[in-house]
């Protein structure tokens, strides 16, 4: 997803680098991904996340961008653990890596237009509907809710904050009409 020219991941689940690859929209790979936005700490949403680091720590990628990571809290402490266990394979060596932890309520500039992505608490049991916290808007009222399914043909639309449309998360295909598939 682009928003205000800024590329925007969001969760990075097991095979979403190459889902986002072979889907043509970063045919300059890991080069094309500007911010990922993490909703929670599961595998099933931050399983590429060691991938994407080491892609980065490749002397082949060209950009010098700074890659944004948001997260909730505790990504500190995984991306601490993570480097623990792989050392300097997971240091970027062109591109900074910015990691904020963010919290219900916090506002995240996403490019110079004005958009902006808003965390949002939401219970995350086993049976409900997926995790749904993040609400992006910009001053013209675009507006996005995105939620997180694991699989597609379970995805349900997820509570949102009014006046929002719905995305589905890398671990799924794209909404239709204005829902997750599989509704």
């Amino acid at each position: 997803m682009t928003v205000d020219g800024i590329s925007l991941l969001l969760d990075i689940g097991p095979g979403a680098l190459v889902r986002l690859v072979r889907s043509g929209d970063a045919p300059g790979g890991v080069d094309d991904i500007h911010t990922v936005l993490l909703t929670h700490l599961h595998p099933d949403h931050t399983g590429d996340l060691v991938a994407l680091l080491f892609a980065l720590h490749s002397p082949l990628p060209a950009s010098d961008a700074p890659l944004r990571l948001f997260g909730p809290p505790g990504l500190q402490r995984l991306l601490g653990q993570l480097g623990a266990i792989y050392g300097s394979w997971l240091v970027p060596r062109k591109r900074a890596l910015e990691v904020t932890e963010v919290q219900p309520g916090d506002e995240l500039p996403i490019g110079d237009g004005g958009a902006l992505a808003r965390p949002f608490a939401v219970d995350h049991p086993r049976t409900a509907c997926r995790n749904c916290n993040w609400a992006g808007a910009s001053p013209m009222r675009r507006a996005a809710a995105w939620s997180s399914p694991a699989t597609p043909a379970t995805a349900r639309p997820c509570a949102r904050p009014p006046g929002t449309a719905t995305c589905c998360s890398s671990n799924a295909r794209p909404p239709t009409n204005g829902t997750c598939p599989g509704t």
